[in-house]
C-alpha cells in the first residue's frame, strides 16, 4: 500500500504526462506545417540555404524535408 502523501504527486504526474502528450501532438502538427511550407517554397525556387537560415535547420535537414513528399 502506498503512503497517502504520494497521492497528490501521482495526480500531478498524471497531469504532467497528459500535458506532455498534448505538447508532443502539437509539435508534430507544427513540424508537419513547417515541412509543407518548406517543400512549397523549395518548389517555388527558394534556396535551401536561405530556408535553413530562416528556420534554424541545417541545409541537409532542409534537403531531406524537401525531398520527402508526404
Amino acid at each position: 500500500m502506498m503512503p497517502r502523501e504520494t497521492k497528490p504527486q501521482l495526480q500531478d504526474l498524471a497531469g504532467v504526462c497528459r500535458r506532455l502528450q498534448e505538447a508532443r501532438r502539437r509539435v508534430a502538427d507544427l513540424e508537419a506545417a513547417r515541412d509543407a511550407l518548406i517543400r512549397q517554397l523549395r518548389e517555388q525556387g527558394m534556396a535551401g540555404a536561405e530556408l535553413a537560415e530562416r528556420t534554424g535547420l541545417s541545409p541537409g535537414r532542409v534537403a531531406q524535408i524537401s525531398n520527402n513528399h508526404h
